[in-house]
């Protein structure tokens, strides 16, 4: 089967999407500022699953070793992987089974999100002020005064709102509990699903529809992750490239690798196969397993000949 020509990668692959300690950090967050339940009842609760101090680690090695051995293909919505002779696809049904995300097919267009009336900019009280930005609101913190809930969080968090004031705004105390249900929602997809750099406004249109919980929660959320991931998996075989950004959610393609190659799951321990669903849990609580690290992932043993 013809591969991609790609060469040595002797260059960084550098994650956006976090997980391990910035996830931990999150979800301590949330415990602090009672939203724990809240996020559980979204359509992400099922990532709180993960224990504590999971400290979870990218296995650059693997993934580079699969990209490695690409199998070109005229989509651009799926990877297929030449394993040993034997062709496995990375595609939108294994990325939904992978991470338990709505999905669907790549060829249809995002649907049209209505809003509920109100839910998007709601009426200010009487001679309230809407703050220009997160920023403008914590200088009222002196008076420990919470922003007004009827306030429209574009105004709030402002027009430039970067990534790197999430975490600081879920935490202020100027900040009201219904902008923070809404700002951890938008935090879960801007660096987990979507990460790009953190220097990066976040899009308006997301904390906008993150006013709407209900549309929010129904949102096909897997489609714009997948075909991030699905891109930048593919930029990274760019040889001249000492540095690859990997945007998206590469952590789903990790997963999909020790679900679908039996062989690579020599390489970690202490995963479990009772979890079910979604997949991604069961390989984002597994440790590198020093015992076999010396067994090569890309040259599985033949299989023994029954007597």
């Amino acid at each position: 089967m013809p591969m991609d020509k790609i060469g040595d990668l002797n260059g960084d692959l550098v994650v956006k999407s976090v997980m391990g300690k910035p996830f931990d950090y999150f979800r301590k967050i949330l415990q602090e500022e009672d939203l724990e339940d809240f996020f559980r009842a979204t359509c992400f609760g099922m990532y709180l699953d993960l224990p504590e101090d999971n400290n979870v680690r990218f296995q650059r090695t693997i993934v580079y070793g699969l990209l490695k051995r690409r199998i070109i293909c005229s989509k651009n919505d799926e990877i297929w992987i030449n394993y040993c002779g034997m062709p496995v696809c990375f595609g939108i049904k294994e990325f939904a089974i992978i991470t338990g995300l709505r999905c669907h097919a790549p060829s249809r267009p995002l649907p049209t999100v209505t809003l509920k009336k109100g839910a998007m900019t709601p009426k200010s009280s009487k001679g309230a002020k809407t703050p220009k930005s997160s920023k403008a609101a914590k200088k009222s913190k002196k008076g420990k005064a919470k922003v007004d809930d009827d306030l429209d969080l574009v105004d709030v968090c402002g027009k430039s709102y970067k990534a790197a004031d999430f975490l600081a705004d879920l935490k202020s105390e100027t900040m009201s509990r219904k902008h923070k249900e809404s700002l951890c929602l938008v935090w879960f997809v801007n660096s987990i699903l979507w990460a790009r750099d953190v220097k990066n406004n976040i899009q308006l249109g997301l904390i906008k529809l993150s006013e709407d919980h209900e549309a929010f929660n129904n949102y096909p959320w897997g489609h714009k992750s997948f075909k991030l991931t699905v891109e930048y998996l593919s930029k990274a075989l760019n040889p001249n490239v000492k540095t690859s950004n990997i945007y998206g959610f590469p952590w789903a393609f990790m997963a999909w690798a020790f679900e679908a190659i039996p062989h690579l799951r020599s390489q970690v321990r202490d995963y479990s196969e009772e979890v079910y669903f979604p997949r991604i849990l069961r390989w984002l609580t597994t440790k590198n397993n020093n015992k076999k690290m010396n067994l090569d992932p890309f040259n599985p043993p033949p299989p023994r000949r029954q007597q």
